[in-house]
């Protein structure tokens, strides 16, 4: 330890000497300025403002735009070969190499005396990282240390990577411009090797671990992850150990099969290494951020820890549908890190993929111009060699036809979709046409609980000229019931959606009654008070010309319909517009609401009835507003307890209100949402199974202190020019008094 010592400080002594050193600290620093003044400059312009702001650690740190996490990480790269291109390489060509062979200093020694000062110089090299989470966490009230120190960590630790890869590179030659040019050659195949071999599972694992792209990113958002730890220490050792091999083979001469025993050893060990860690059994998580942001909710981690068994995802992947690039080969494991929150609590968690091609009823790819004319064979080869897939991958037409009779892709669209199998039971995840694509926790989580607990049964009563679920114009409920590609369809949230008739109505566990046009027979009101006297749920929803046909049904819940609709809220709109808000009283029925209101959220419709619920009492209901209109409530929720367990039931004054039209249609001004409707109304009659309740606590670190107006222009000069420029003071006079010494 003493001779490692005694070399550390020789180097940073070179280190400290060195103006170039210093010069590349004070670039640094004004990069890095520029970043953190400008996040400030951002968090002072949102108050001036008066917008919300909030997760201000992440915005000053470990946003993608602003963060100065992301980018120091960005540069890193950049300064590093400059600072290890002289440590071996110049004493090669001075010649202090030959001195140091044939003292009692081993290789080793000097490798690890070297690479500590790189270490220490690091820690001078990232303190404007430390400077800066000292000045914030002042600033910002309830500053989100933890997570800033995780990713101070991940980005040291790059650090070290990247100096053990110079220190290896700087043994290779005797020139130092060499060794900084193949440390940054030797960087860049790093980050491009995992594009490589993708569609080859073993080469696509050992690609992705050599791969230093993108690994402190879990750091920088606050998630420590045993795998990223192991893969920069041992990263950081293999170089080292590389380097020591390469010194010691100026001493003692082996030949080449020594040489090809010494470095297949040390790769050997490292893939051992790799595939040990990054076994998902064995991996150990640390959620760094206050609110745990990285980590699953309680919620879905209760769903979770009840599958106790194998749990395999399987995606089917159209190379002719929508969507098929997130499945290719060489987006597996970019794909499968959307599950990487569940794979942490659920190691056992199988990916299979199945490759086909099919025509796609609203595929993109078959309706270019360039496919005109050619079969779905054509096409499909002439886009695998485009994309650069491998036919092979894809099953044949035989497979294809008994998957398609199993599956019925047909009503999947040949799109890209998830089965999700457990028990010997199903439940699917699909796209959506929005701004995220992919399935959410909500999404996810719901599925796993219909393998448990099996899909809420949802039946849309027919036969009477109802809204129903087939219907795609704007008086269907196609939208809310079953549209594949809407995230907030309740095919989509766990619930299973077909007719019903009053036949039946006891197969369902809540009843969907829209906008009949048609009177029930004596043996279907029969039916209908069977069942509302049973205690099941019940969701009814009126028009004008349907009050009379519902009036059986609402005398016995004890609510009535108002005999004209109500007068439009915004007349410069729609003179017929009613625009509805949720109550404070409707706070209480699910958690959800409460965030709707406060977000300002609103329900909408055309010709919307006020409803009176006075006699809902008399019927042993206890009433609870929902929505309420500047006239009067058109949304109310009943309640009563029938057995030993609670009837709910929901009255909406407008079937509008969950049909196609109004949920697809935005109004200019008004902040509508009417599947929020559709969703807290199902939450509330399923006794909160489904959709599934996520409760991820919001940021606490939403306020800025003493930081305002005034503060604009100092912002900019103290992180901008005077850091800098006091660091570059500090340094020339460190420098001179060192030379006139």
């Amino acid at each position: 330890m003493k001779k490692i010592w005694i070399i550390m400080k020789n180097e940073l002594k070179l280190l400290f000497c060195s103006p170039i050193a210093w010069l590349l600290l004070v670039i640094l620093f004004v990069q890095t300025g520029i970043s953190y003044s400008g996040a400030l400059l951002a968090i002072i312009r949102s108050k001036i403002l008066a917008y919300g702001m909030e997760n201000m650690s992440g915005v000053l740190f470990s946003n993608e735009w602003t963060g100065v996490l992301v980018s120091l990480q960005s540069y890193l790269y950049l300064y590093v070969p400059l600072l290890t291109m002289g440590l071996i390489s110049r004493d090669r060509q001075s010649g202090t190499s030959r001195l140091l062979e044939s003292s009692p200093v081993t290789p080793a020694h000097i490798v690890f005396g070297k690479f500590c000062a790189m270490a220490v110089f690091g820690l001078a090299f990232l303190s404007e990282a430390f400077i800066f989470a000292a000045i914030s966490w002042p600033l910002v009230e309830n500053f989100d240390i933890l997570a800033v120190c995780a990713g101070i960590l991940g980005i040291y630790l790059l650090y070290l990577a990247y100096s053990a890869i110079g220190l290896f590179m700087s043994s290779l030659t005797s020139y130092p411009i060499v060794a900084a040019v193949g440390t940054l050659a030797a960087l860049f195949a790093m980050n491009l090797i995992p594009r490589f071999g993708q569609d080859i599972p073993i080469m696509r694992d050992i690609a992705y671990w050599i791969g230093i792209s993108g690994r402190a990113d879990s750091f920088i958002a606050g998630m420590i992850c045993s795998e990223d730890v192991i893969y920069y220490v041992g990263i950081t050792l293999f170089f080292l150990v590389l380097c020591i091999f390469r010194l010691d083979s100026f001493r003692t001469r082996p030949g080449l099969g020594k040489s090809l025993l010494r470095y297949g050893s040390a790769v050997l060990v490292l893939f051992a290494v790799a595939f040990v860690s990054s076994r998902p059994a064995l991996k150990v998580y640390a959620d760094a951020t206050q609110v745990k942001s990285n980590t699953l909710t309680v919620q879905s981690q209760e769903v979770v820890s009840r599958l106790d068994g194998p749990l395999e995802i399987t995606t089917y992947v159209n190379l002719l549908g929508n969507d098929a690039y997130y499945g290719y080969p060489r987006n597996y494991l970019s794909d499968v890190s959307r599950f990487s929150r569940y794979s942490r609590f659920k190691p056992d968690i199988s990916f299979k993929y199945v490759y086909y091609y099919h025509d796609s009823p609203d595929g993109r790819i078959a309706s270019r111009p360039k496919y005109r004319g050619m079969t779905t064979e054509e096409i499909a080869r002439s886009v695998m060699k485009t994309e650069r897939l491998r036919e092979k991958i894809f099953i044949d037409s035989t497979a294809l036809n008994v998957m398609d009779s199993e599956l019925n892709l047909a009503s999947e669209g040949y799109n890209f979709f998830r089965v999700l199998r457990y028990n010997g039971k199903e439940a699917r995840l699909r796209m959506y046409d929005d701004m995220d694509k992919h399935p959410a926790e909500t999404e996810i989580t719901a599925a796993m609980k219909t393998l448990l607990d099996g899909a809420e049964k949802v039946g849309i009563l027919s036969g009477h000229g109802e809204r129903t679920i087939d219907a795609t114009g704007e008086k269907g409920l196609y939208t809310m019931a079953a549209e594949k590609t809407f995230r907030y369809s309740l095919i989509n949230q766990g619930f299973e959606v077909t007719p019903a008739s009053c036949d039946n109505l006891d197969a369902f566990d809540i009843i969907v009654i829209a906008d009949p046009r048609e009177d029930f027979d004596e043996a279907e009101i029969g039916a209908l008070r069977a069942y509302v006297q049973g205690g099941g749920s019940l969701l009814v929803a009126a028009k004008k010309y349907s009050r009379e046909v519902l009036a059986p049904l609402s005398s016995m819940l004890g609510v009535s319909f108002s005999a004209e609709p109500l007068a439009g809220s915004y007349p410069e709109l729609d003179p017929d517009l009613c625009v509805a808000e949720f109550t404070h009283d409707a706070c209480s029925l699910t958690p959800m609401i409460h965030g709707y209101k406060h977000e300002g959220y609103v329900v909408c419709g055309n010709g919307t009835l006020s409803l009176d619920c006075g006699e809902a009492p008399s019927k042993g209901f206890t009433v609870t507003e929902l929505l309420r209109a500047p006239e009067g409530c058109v949304a109310c929720a009943l309640s009563r307890n029938v057995g030993s367990s609670e009837q709910r039931i929901i009255v909406l004054g407008n079937a509008d209100f969950i049909t196609n039209g109004e949920m697809r249609t935005t109004h200019t001004g008004v902040n509508s949402a009417n599947y929020g409707l559709v969703m807290e109304s199902m939450r509330y009659l399923s006794g909160g199974e489904f959709p599934v309740y996520m409760y991820r606590q919001p940021p606490i670190d939403n306020h800025m202190r003493l930081l305002d107006r005034a503060w604009k222009k100092p912002v900019k000069y103290i992180f901008r020019l005077i850091l800098p420029l006091l660091l570059l003071l500090a340094g020339a006079i460190f420098l001179i008094r060192r030379r006139s010494r």
